[in-house]
């Protein structure tokens, strides 16, 4: 072995870096307190997965996301494709897909299961008329009868 094959071979003096694992890759310091925080997220789903529970995760990943984007320097606020390391929006993307990827434990009866609305009352000059009268105020004049004035209604006319 001669001494050109040491300099090529020792890591310590490569003049480039080799590439970054993709599968492990070196964290910032902004992306390693999202990516705990999303484990936390993640743990807390996956004891009782649910849609509702996966977005809700989402919203606290997204508000937590912007919190750091907002205190971190310009190296660190690039997205994935301009970003020269793994990085905060990247580790968000990574997160976001984990998240999701707990939907594929959720029962399929518990995804088709419709939602209700809620009824909205029906506003007409403002004031609330619910949408459906009582039965009783209506039945005669479904069948065509008139409604006796009730006795302790009086015309004052």
């Amino acid at each position: 072995m001669n001494g050109v094959d040491i300099w090529l071979r020792d890591p310590r003096y490569r003049l480039i870096p080799p590439p970054e694992d993709p599968n492990n890759p070196t964290w910032c310091w902004p992306a390693q307190k999202l990516i705990q925080y999303g484990k936390e997220l993640h743990a807390w789903v996956s004891e009782n997965p649910s849609p509702a529970g996966i977005a809700l995760a989402k919203g606290y990943l997204q508000t937590r996301y912007q919190r750091y984007y907002d205190h971190a320097d310009d190296e660190h606020r690039q997205d994935k494709h301009h970003a020269t390391h793994a990085c905060l929006h990247r580790a968000l993307l990574d997160i976001s897909e984990k998240l999701d990827d707990l939907e594929t434990i959720i029962p399929i009866s518990d995804l088709l299961k419709a939602q209700p609305m809620p009824s909205m009352p029906t506003v007409v000059e403002g004031e609330v008329v619910d949408d459906e009268p009582v039965l009783d105020d209506v039945r005669d004049v479904i069948l065509g009868q008139e409604q006796d004035e009730k006795p302790d209604q009086e015309d004052t006319d």
